[in-house]
């Protein structure tokens, strides 16, 4: 038998993330992260939160928010030379 899946709200899911449920909700509204509504609720896959770190390692979720405009990855890529 398969392990039953753990439903998580915004709420658990910030805490599950340690970030604050507005940052969760503003991933939400840019499809940054894997959610699901059930009866009209957002609800996420403890599962498919994990999957979703381990996808992006490295990246810090205020990248996810709030992404650099090509012109500031381009100031970032020439600071670095």
């Amino acid at each position: 038998m398969g392990a039953e899946a753990v439903y998580l709200t915004v709420q658990q899911a910030a805490e599950y993330l340690n970030r604050t449920e507005a940052a969760v909700r503003a991933l939400i509204q840019r499809g940054c992260i894997p959610h699901r509504k059930v009866g009209g609720r957002i609800c996420f896959l403890r599962d498919e939160l994990d999957e979703w770190v381990r996808r992006s390692p490295g990246t810090p979720v205020d990248e996810l928010l709030y992404p650099r405009t090509s012109s500031e990855k381009r100031a970032k890529k020439v600071s670095r030379e």
